[in-house]
C-alpha cells in the first residue's frame, strides 16, 4: 500500500504461512528516486532481513529492491532481500 507525499512510501502486506515463498519487487520505474526517494516497511513489527521496523530506502534512480516473504521460525514471519539496488 502506497501513501502520498514527497517521497514514495510502501508498507509491505503482513507475512503469514500462507504466503511465503512470494516474492515482490519494487523498482523506480520513473527514475526519479534520487530527488523522490522510495522508502519501504515492514507491516507492523514484522521483520526485513531480520531486523524488526526495519526501512529500505531506494534512493538511486531506477534503484530497486526485490523480497522474498519467509518463515523465521517459531511463528515468526518477515522479509528477506533477494535482490537490490538502492543507492
Amino acid at each position: 500500500r502506497s501513501e502520498q507525499g514527497a517521497v514514495a512510501k510502501y508498507t509491505l502486506f503482513p507475512v503469514t504461512s500462507d504466503n511465503v515463498g512470494h516474492e515482490i519487487f519494487i523498482k523506480d520505474s520513473l527514475g526519479n528516486a534520487n530527488s523522490r526517494n522510495i522508502t519501504i516497511k515492514p507491516d507492523g513489527s514484522q521483520k526485513i532481513d531480520n531486523v524488526t521496523a526495519a526501512i529500505i530506502t531506494i534512493s538511486v534512480n531506477y534503484g530497486f529492491c526485490g523480497l522474498k516473504a519467509v518463515d523465521l521460525g517459531s511463528g515468526d514471519y518477515g522479509w528477506e532481500i533477494i535482490s537490490k539496488n538502492l543507492s
